[in-house]
C-alpha cells in the first residue's frame, strides 16, 4: 500500500468503497477494535489504514 493515509470508517459510517480498494474487510478491523480493549465500534473515531498497510484506530473523544 501506497500513498496517503485513508479514513476507512468515520462518523459511524463505513466507507465500502475505500475498504474494497484496498482489499480489507469490516470484520478484521472490528476484530483489531476489539483487541485493542474497545469494545465496539462506537467507541471510536475514525479509523485510517496507514500507507505502511497498518491500521490507526483512535479513541472517540469524550465532550
Amino acid at each position: 500500500m501506497e500513498g496517503a493515509p485513508t479514513v476507512v470508517f468515520r462518523d459511524g459510517a463505513w466507507d465500502e468503497q475505500a475498504l474494497r480498494s484496498l482489499h480489507m474487510a469490516q470484520r478484521d478491523i472490528v476484530t483489531e477494535v476489539r483487541q485493542g480493549g474497545r469494545r465496539s465500534m462506537d467507541e471510536v473515531e475514525p479509523v485510517v489504514a496507514e500507507h505502511n498497510g497498518g491500521i490507526s484506530i483512535l479513541p472517540k473523544r469524550q465532550d
